[in-house]
């Protein structure tokens, strides 16, 4: 349901962009932290539901006596459920996808707003005489696609850096 209504908003928003490069890098980057963002939280949400659902059915299975499931010993069970549960969480860990969550949402929010002050700026600009309007209307797209490429470039400014701390961290 959620995405549906993202997806409906990217729509009804890239509409009212008249400029065909801004409405196509709008709908792109939107979509794309969308998906990002998504997925991101699918990601820690089911790694977090094993994490904590794999010792207890570890805790169950030690109570039980040879018991044997799909020809599997409650034994070899628990070192299944114990050996997932850590290898889930340090992906977790390494993965960063709640940070990644995070970040996405905040960029797509970011953007939704900046489109949303551009929309109303661009409303705002037909009560000028017509010999002004032109230069306030490409002053507006000039400055509105710097400021989106600017949330694009820290993003990746921020992911660089991650990266390098997390390969520096690494060699020590």
């Amino acid at each position: 349901m959620f995405y549906f209504s993202e997806k409906k908003f990217v729509k009804e928003i890239t509409d009212q962009i008249q400029d065909d490069i801004l409405k196509l890098r709008i709908k792109y980057l939107l979509n794309w932290y969308f998906k990002k963002a998504r997925l991101s939280r699918l990601f820690y949400y089911t790694c977090t539901i094993i994490i904590i659902v794999f010792p207890v059915l570890s805790t169950f299975f030690s109570r039980m006596s040879e018991v044997q499931i799909l020809n599997i010993s409650s034994k070899n069970w628990i070192a299944i459920f114990s050996s997932l549960s850590s290898i889930l969480a340090s992906l977790l860990v390494l993965t960063r996808c709640q940070e990644s969550w995070i970040r996405y949402r905040e960029n797509c929010e970011i953007i939704k707003s900046k489109c949303t002050l551009y929309l109303i700026d661009r409303e705002c600009i037909n009560s000028l005489e017509d010999n002004v309007k032109e230069i306030v209307k490409y002053y507006l797209d000039c400055n509105f696609i710097r400021e989106i490429e600017k949330i694009t470039c820290e993003e990746l400014n921020d992911w660089s850096n991650l990266k390098k701390s997390d390969l520096n961290n690494s060699q020590k």
